[in-house]
């Protein structure tokens, strides 16, 4: 028996009828609201009564979203086209420029243009577009000048290696030009470089003033008279190579060693002294092959063995190719001598 049941009774949330009316629980339950994504708050819209909360549920009716748990009441308001914090606003807090557009969707976040016009359909809007006649999605400026690169070359700017920026950006961007003609090395090919014609070729002069003369695209005098010459052509592909090097201007009868190396040396100048000659090259040689010179000309590579397979070429980029030789009586005496330096820019 129990004394505290019974009519009139204070109904209680306590699984009896307490005021024995044949209810049980009638109008002391509470209200509680699906919480499908476990954020802690409930979906106003779907609901049920408990005298405490059952599981996936509970007393908050503030969820605008309850599929979402990263939306709710004093959620982070992000620019996504969500009303993440529940508070009837959508990104708000996110369009500087005040033209009603959020950045996440404004396709000119900085300048008000509620239009949005865009006539090139690169995404940039025209209001802010450095190059509005033309789709330019990166909007690149390499020269900062406010004209878009891709104008720029439209206009007439040169691009001889067809990668979006003009040659001069390219060159100001750290792009090699040992033969400093203005043109990337790598639209040339194959380059000639590291002269010894001294101050005239912006570099060292030669060990013993054995300079030539200035203009000539040779090394350092031997005892010809005039410097040997290191010239490549071919095919610059590593899956077609047919380069040969040849030098040539060596004294009549000696022997030449053809060498590759991941850099230059100097800033493509050279380095004196280096026996009869300049040094051009930087970092770890490989020693290509040995040759015998006839009437002072030695060549390797097509149509013998590949260069790129002496040299070990298995990745495209910038190698540097020289070439030391006996100089039995150089002007300096010391038994040996330097060509000029190419650098061949392999291709895939």
């Amino acid at each position: 028996m129990n004394g505290a049941v019974h009519p009139g009774a204070q109904e209680l949330c306590n699984g009896i009828d307490d005021d024995c009316d044949l209810q049980v629980h009638e109008g002391v339950q509470s209200t509680f609201h699906r919480d499908a994504d476990g954020d802690g708050f409930g979906d106003p819209s779907l609901t049920t009564l408990a005298c405490s909360a059952p599981s996936g549920f509970v007393a908050d009716a503030t969820d605008c979203d309850d599929a979402n748990g990263a939306v709710h009441p004093g959620a982070q308001e992000l620019c996504n086209g969500i009303d993440d914090d529940c508070d009837l606003l959508v990104d708000e807090g996110f369009d500087p420029d005040g033209d009603f557009v959020p950045d996440c969707a404004d396709n000119c976040p900085t300048v008000a243009n509620p239009q949005q016009q865009n006539a090139d359909g690169d995404g940039a809007g025209d209001a802010c577009d450095n190059c509005i006649a033309i789709p330019n999605p990166s909007q690149g400026d390499c020269d900062g000048n406010g004209n878009g690169d891709a104008c720029e070359i439209a206009a007439g700017a040169a691009d001889c290696n067809l990668n979006g920026l003009p040659d001069t950006c390219d060159l100001a961007l750290g792009g090699l030009d040992l033969n400093a003609n203005g043109v990337p090395d790598d639209c040339e090919g194959i380059v000639p470089f590291c002269f010894g014609d001294g101050a005239a070729n912006g570099g060292p002069d030669c060990p013993c003033g054995n300079n030539v003369a200035p203009g000539v695209h040779r090394g350092c005098v031997n005892a010809t008279g005039n410097g040997a010459q290191l010239v490549g052509r071919g095919t610059r592909s590593l899956s077609g190579d047919s380069v040969a090097l040849t030098a040539s201007g060596m004294t009549s009868v000696t022997f030449a060693l053809f060498v590759q190396a991941p850099a230059a040396d100097g800033n493509g100048f050279g380095t004196a002294p280096f026996f009869d000659g300049l040094q051009c090259l930087s970092g770890t040689l490989v020693r290509l092959v040995t040759r015998e010179t006839s009437n002072g000309v030695a060549a390797a590579g097509f149509p013998g063995a590949p260069l790129s397979l002496l040299g070990g070429v298995l990745t495209p980029g910038a190698r540097y190719y020289q070439v030391y030789y006996r100089s039995i009586n150089g002007p300096c005496g010391t038994l040996a001598n330097t060509t000029n330096s190419v650098v061949i820019v392999w291709q895939p």
